[in-house]
């Protein structure tokens, strides 16, 4: 997905977060998180995720327009970069996503809860 370096930049800095603060967050680079700033760039989910829970707010906040994807295809030897905009599909299926998640999340929740309560008879 293209995040919208500044949405972005717009959101941490509503969040009174520095660039190092929000980058520690996240388990990256403040360089990275400069980059991300700096233009629009193409990220992987798991960090829009992690953005996402962070920065408290929808993904859908800082990414480019309604829902890009970025494809890379090999013809004749060259990469072609293309964009798919699907954003119904695409959105439902990260809704679907998001709700596993939290359903594995309960989950491990509820398995970490029974492990204690055997250990202690």
């Amino acid at each position: 997905m293209i995040i919208d370096s500044a949405k972005l930049k717009k959101l941490r800095e509503s969040k009174k977060m520095s660039q190092a603060e929000l980058a520690e967050m996240l388990q990256l680079s403040q360089a990275t998180l400069w980059e991300w700033e700096k233009e629009d760039r193409n990220v992987k989910l798991e960090h829009l995720l992690k953005l996402e829970q962070v920065l408290l707010t929808d993904i859908r906040e800082f990414i480019k327009g309604e829902n890009v994807f970025s494809i890379n295809n090999q013809t004749n030897n060259k990469a072609v970069n293309s964009s798919i905009i699907g954003t119904e599909v695409n959105l439902e299926s990260y809704e679907l996503q998001k709700d596993l998640i939290a359903l594995l999340k309960k989950q491990v929740s509820f398995l970490e809860h029974e492990i204690k309560r055997l250990k202690s008879e």
